[in-house]
């Protein structure tokens, strides 16, 4: 990793939904796997972030940072809901060709269900 989190510019990416998303992008490896793509509280921004955690985490792999819709350097009307929030974080994780995965457990410890949104 060539500089730290708090160094590195913001970049811009376009979104089929039709907003420009403001991120940083840091890490990598050789291993160029599927990066790991931060979500931030609602209106944090890029500098919410601990660039100690960040650091840590791009040591051994690709990460991107980004503000949602209408917070920061992004374009676009700050959502009303969580869901508005999700789609366009979904919007902004599509246009990075990168991949969404989640859990979601079950009430019993054993029964679990993985979802995975890839545009790949």
């Amino acid at each position: 990793m060539a500089e730290g989190y708090s160094e590195l510019a913001s970049e811009r990416v376009s979104a089929a939904n039709g907003i420009e998303y403001a991120y940083r992008d840091t890490g990598g490896g050789s291993e160029g796997g599927v990066p790991l793509v931060l979500l931030q509280h609602f209106r944090g921004n890029l500098d919410n972030w601990d660039p100690a955690l960040i650091d840590a985490l791009a040591s051994t792999r690709r990460v991107i940072t980004f503000h949602n819709a209408g917070v920061g350097g992004s374009a676009g009307t700050t959502p009303d809901t969580i869901e508005q929030m999700a789609r366009d974080a979904i919007a902004f994780i599509a246009a990075m060709d990168a991949c969404l995965a989640g859990r979601s457990h079950a009430r019993d410890a054993d029964r679990s269900d993985q979802r995975k949104l890839c545009t790949r």
